[in-house]
């Protein structure tokens, strides 16, 4: 405590909270909104941010254990072009 942590909203079902780290910081896609997938492949998550972009390199979703983003995106269909989301939004 505390932690970093943003919320996916999956094709079905509800928000889920992700505590996310530790995290990497990368060059990032121009016009990509803040909290956008870039890369969700082969055990590689990069989110665009305000500035530049962060590697998320471990996920810890609401409910389970802490895991690798390979170990994550086998188990769940993040992809690019989602987007992680601040609590917020969650409730629109």
């Amino acid at each position: 405590w505390p932690k970093t942590y943003t919320y996916w909203q999956p094709p079905k079902g509800p928000p889920l909270r992700l505590i996310v780290g530790p995290l990497g910081v990368e060059e990032g896609e121009a016009g990509a909104l803040p909290g956008m997938v870039l890369v969700a492949h082969k055990g590689r998550l990069v989110v665009a941010a305000g500035q530049g972009a962060v590697t998320i390199q471990g996920v810890h979703p609401s409910g389970k254990r802490a895991m690798s983003v390979e170990e994550f995106l086998r188990g769940y269909p993040l992809r690019a072009g989602d987007r992680l989301i601040a609590a917020a939004e969650t409730a629109s």
